[in-house]
This record gives C-alpha cells, structure tokens and sequence, in this order.
C-alpha cells in the first residue's frame, strides 16, 4: 500500500518557479542597481567639493584659524561673537541691504512693466526678446568696468550730462547712497531683462479668455493688468523677488572693481563694501580665516531663512488658491460672464485682488515654487493672439521697446566709441556717436598690459570642461531620477534641490585650503574641479525629462530587452538634446563669466575676467584701454548670443520657475 500526501486545506499544488538564467539575474541587478551608478557621480563629486566644505567652513569657524599659519587654537563659538559686535560686519551687512533694495524694487517693477509689453502679438517678438535679454550677455567684469567709466567723478559721462543741465557733478564713488544706487544700476541694467522673460512666460500661460471677458465688460488694460495678470502671476513675482534677494546678497563683482583707485575694498570709507566682499578682504587680505569662516556661515544662514520665507510664502499662497466649497451664486445679465474668470459687472474682478475663477484650479504660470515649465524648448514661446482680441499693439508699445533697446545698448556702444577714441572723450560733454580710429592702438595695449590670447584660451578650455561634465552627469541623474525608480529616490531628491540654496562663497576657504594642500593653485585644474557638476543642471533635466518622455515609451524599451543604459542612450538622450542645449549655454555662460573663484587660485594664470579686471592699476585706470578689453571680453558671448539667442530666450522661458 502506498502513502499518499495530502496538502493542508486551503493550499493548492503549484509548480516551482524555474529558475533565472543569467540574463534574467543581469537584467534584474541592471533595473536595481544601475540608478545608483547614475546619480553617483553627481553626489560624490558634490560630497567633495560641495558638503565637504560646507561642513569645514564651520570647522574653521571655530578655530583661531590664519592664512599664512595654518590652525590655531579651538576657541569655540568666539569667532561669531566678534563678528556680531563688529561694526564693520554690520556696515557690510547695512550696504548689501541698501544695494539690494535699490535694485530688486525697480528691477521687478520694470520686469513687469517689459514682461507686459513683451506679452502681446509684436512683429518681430524674437527681436524684442533679444534685444531685452542683451546686457545679461555681458560679464559681471565688463559691466563693472564699463559702469565705473559712467559713473566717473571727473570724467564720466553721467555727470559730464548732468553738468550740461547745471547739476553739481555728484561724488558717485565717495558718496554711501551714491555709490549703492550706480552699483545697484548695474545689478539692474543686467538682470532686469532676464527677469522680464521669466515673467513673461508666466503671463504667457494666463488663460487668454480672462482678458477677453474683462475687455467685453469694459475693463481698462490697466485694470485687466492689476486684476488679471497681477493675481495670476503673483507666486512668479514672489520667485523673482526672492531670487533677487539672494542674489543681492551675494554680489562681489561689482563693488569689487567699481573704483581701482580705492586702497580699501568697497571704498574708502567701506561705503559700499557688501558682505561677500568683506567676507574676501577678511580672509585674503587681513588672513583671519576663522572670522571669515564665520562670516560665511551667517550669510548661509540667512539665505536659509530667505529660502524659508519663500517657502512660507509660497505655501500661504497655494493653500490660499485651494479648492473652495462650492456655493450658490445669483445669476447675472446676459452682459455678465461668470465663471472662468467671474468678470460680473462693468469690469470689476471679482475676489478682493485676486480672479475668483481661478480659485479651485492650479496657478497659472506659477503654481509650485521650485517646478520647472513642462513645455518642450521649442513649444515654450508660441504664437498668440493679442490680449485685445487680436489687435496688434501700437506705436507706443514699439516706442517704448525701442527706447529701452537703445538705452540698455548704448552702455555697450559707448564703451567701442571711447575706446576707439581716446582719452579725451571722456571728458566731452556729448561724446561722438561714431567710433574713431584708435580701437586696434588700445587693442594691442591690451595685449601687452595682460596675456588677453593666453587668458582667452583657458576660459575656452575651463567652460569647455565644465560644460561637458556638466551635462554628461546631470543627463545621467536627470533621467535616474525621472524615469527610473529606486529605493531613498524622493530623499536624494529633496538633497538635490536643497544644495541649490547653498551660496557659493560658503565653501570658498575650505576649498582653497584643499587646493593648497594637493599643490593645484595656480593650476586650471582648481577652477574646473569644483564646478564639475551642478545640482541645478540634474534638476532641471529632471524636470524637462519627466515632462517629454512618456514612462510607456521607457517601458516598451524594457520590454523589447534594452539595459537601463540602452534606454537612457536610444529615448532619453535623443528626447533630452534641446534642454541639453540650452543647459550647455548657461553653463559655458556661467563658466566664462566666473570671477571669484579664479581670482583667488588661477591669479597668475588668469583667466579672461580675471585678466580683463588686472587692466585696472590702484593708481591710474586707462579707461581707453579698459573699455577696448571690455568690449573683447564681451565679443565671444556677444557672437553666442546672436547665433544661439532664439534658443537662450527659449530656455530661459522653459526653465521659468512656477512659483
């Protein structure tokens, strides 16, 4: 008899699973394990020379810690307590404030008043766009050079004009409020532009039956700006602000060479000497490494509360836009839209400053502080119809972009014009408008004060680099973090965009430490090293995949038995080429305009802003000669900007943040 075995109740008899064949194992460690190879580079790279010396700039911090002799006793928190009974810290601190208010409030206001004129059916829109976004083109360097020639107490041009109409010249560089309002003019004339294309995208993403409605119950257009465009873009308009903030808080360059002539950096009196500036003089000129470190970590901290504010902020708006419940609304006329929008009446909007029928949908063009426009680059600027209904603008729209183009240009102009003409243009009180014959004279003056050909080519190689580094391992992270899922993707994630907070002045000393140490001052390999990858670059590849790659186009891949690998080269790549264009650009841009960082490890080996900004002697500035190197420096960009500036204003527009 034989035995039988009978299987619990409840239980089936299913047949063993067969085992995996290697391709099988392979293709499942591929889908697990390859994320992780993706997104490593951009976290190691950044451990080193990002959260390495965040965390040993405070540990200088706590040290009595000199430029020449190293570490020195541990004293604890007494760096900071200096640092905040410190008259000079505070008088840093005054300045930077009063420089950025003098330049966000004006620069936002004619952003706005741009972005508005820009929002319309123009002839030629491209043109305008350009022609707005010209001075963001030139370097930070050029710009400080060119602004102190206007500014000039005896020879610039500004008072030269100003004493035509019987104005008393004005101490522009020993004056406090004088000084901050010409270096807050220049913050303005180079950003104002870029922030009216942000802008501008968000209006454009307003919908267009909003104006419409309000036009048919006889709103004004000012009226339909306030109650419309203002509500809709609000959270943008808090971003810009925000932005500005941080970045004003930051500002160098410009005080930095707004008068050569000055013993003192930020004047004589330290009139105009903002934070990161003082932060520099602190530690390479005084050598007191530890206060300086402490400096660094209170401007952080204060860039996290501003941070936090914008997050505050921005969440007090969405939670204001929520849904509501729904109520009972009495009818109206037949005169009377109601609905999107909720035009009722002659014009009048209603919701108290904002458009009721926008409550219960998401924002406009500005919904989430920290989301990326999901248009694709060549879909972000489409054509559209007038905000009348189709009526073209008129004269005064084109006159009034004319006049800003000229106005915004002619900084550039002049700057050709003195130095094809010699010194004594600076004095005349109307300058020629034609250039002269002297420019190649104060070129090859140029050549001779600084190696401009040697400094040339290692801003080409250092912007070459980084910009490859750059978008290889942000196009890698970008498509792990869009397309693919792993275990710890939301945390690593969140640490990604936190790091976008992080000044770069934070890690300054550490790293210049670190470059000593391996011997690399001095070297390209210091400016490259620490700009290798970019948290922003793998955010906003992140965000431009997740938003043209279909996960059903990522899965067929899978199915037909690509690696993760084969995915990202045969779909992901070929979809990500217009936002790895645009990202190429801001980056070269940003490599090539860099100033800080080079000034202090590649001095003697300098590259194009750091050589253009030694044209300048503590004793006599050449403005001549200043301004022809200027306008060299600036020629390569302003060759890049008219091949590529179609493409720049679409990645601006498509990278405008929500919020």
């Amino acid at each position: 008899m034989t035995a039988t075995a009978t299987l619990p109740p409840g239980r089936t008899d299913r047949p063993a699973r067969p085992p995996l064949t290697p391709r099988q194992r392979l293709s499942r460690a591929d889908v697990r394990y390859s994320p992780y190879l993706y997104v490593a580079p951009f976290f190691v790279l950044f451990g080193l020379v990002g959260l390495f010396p965040l965390v040993y700039t405070f540990v200088v911090s706590l040290n009595d810690w000199d430029l020449l002799g190293g570490p020195g006793d541990w004293i604890g928190l007494a760096n900071f307590r200096a640092e905040l009974v410190d008259p000079l810290f505070w008088n840093s601190m005054l300045n930077t404030v009063s420089i950025f208010v003098l330049s966000a409030v004006p620069q936002v206001a004619i952003a706005l008043v741009l972005a508005a004129l820009l929002d319309q059916q123009l002839r030629g829109s491209t043109f305008w766009r350009m022609s707005v976004l010209l001075p963001y083109v030139v370097t930070p360097v050029a710009v400080a050079l060119i602004f102190s020639s206007l500014f000039g107490e005896t020879y610039g041009l500004i008072n030269n004009l100003l004493g035509a109409v019987g104005v008393d010249p004005v101490q522009w560089k020993q004056s406090r409020l004088a000084s901050h309002l010409a270096i807050a003019t220049m913050i303005n004339w180079r950003w104002t532009g870029y922030n009216a294309l942000i802008l501008l995208a968000a209006m454009q993403a307003v919908p267009r039956d909003l104006y419409e409605s309000a036009a048919l119950d006889g709103a004004s257009p000012v009226r339909r700006f306030f109650s419309i465009t203002i509500p809709s873009i609000r959270p943008t308009i808090i971003f810009v602000v925000i932005t500005a903030t941080i970045g004003g808080l930051q500002v160098f360059t410009e005080p930095k060479l707004f008068d050569a002539t000055s013993a003192t950096p930020g004047g004589a009196f330290r009139q105009y000497q903002t934070t990161v500036l003082y932060l520099w003089d602190l530690a390479f000129n005084r050598g007191d490494f530890g206060k300086a470190a402490a400096v660094a970590w209170m401007l952080f901290i204060v860039v996290v509360a501003i941070g936090l504010l914008n997050f505050a902020i921005s969440r007090k708006i969405a939670s204001g836009d929520a849904p509501r419940k729904k109520r009972k609304r009495p009818s109206t006329g037949s005169g009377n839209v109601v609905g999107s929008g909720n035009v009722v009446g002659s014009g009048d909007v209603v919701g108290s400053g904002d458009v009721a029928g926008l409550r219960g949908r998401p924002m406009s063009a500005a919904s989430v502080p920290t989301a990326v426009a999901v248009q694709p680059v060549d879909a972000v600027v489409p054509r559209r119809r007038g905000r009348l209904g189709g009526a073209r603008p008129g004269f005064l729209t084109y006159g009034l972009l004319l006049a800003w183009f000229l106005g915004t240009a002619y900084p550039l102009w002049w700057s050709f014009v003195v130095g094809s003409n010699g010194p004594a243009t600076l004095s005349s009180t109307y300058p020629p408008l034609l250039p002269g014959g002297a420019f190649w004279a104060n070129a090859a003056q140029v050549f001779d004060t600084v190696a401009f050909w040697q400094a040339m080519a290692n801003s080409l190689i250092v912007s070459g680099i980084i910009t490859v580094s750059v978008l290889t391992f942000s196009a890698l992270a970008g498509f792990a973090f869009a397309k693919l899922r792993f275990r710890g993707q939301g945390g690593l994630m969140v640490f990604v965009v936190a790091t976008l907070a992080v000044p770069t002045q934070l890690g300054i000393i550490p790293l210049f430490l670190l470059m000593r140490t391996f011997g690399w001052t001095g070297h390209l390999g210091a400016v490259i090293i620490p700009t290798l990858v970019t948290a922003f670059g793998v955010f906003f590849m992140r965000q431009y995949l997740i938003s043209v790659v279909p996960d059903e186009l990522v899965e067929a891949a899978r199915v037909d038995g690509a690696s993760t690998f084969g995915t990202f080269l045969h779909v992901g790549l070929p979809a990500a080429r217009p936002a790895l264009a645009v990202l190429g650009l801001f980056t070269f841009m940003t490599a090539w305009t860099d100033y800080l960082w080079p000034l202090l490890v590649v001095p003697q080996n300098p590259t194009l802003q750091v050589a253009l900004s030694q044209l300048q002697s503590a004793r006599y500035v050449d403005y001549p000669v200043v301004l022809t190197g200027a306008v060299l420096a600036t020629l390569p960009l302003l060759v890049l900007f008219v091949v590529a500036g179609k493409q720049l204003i679409s990645g601006i527009m498509t990278g405008a943040v929500k919020g």
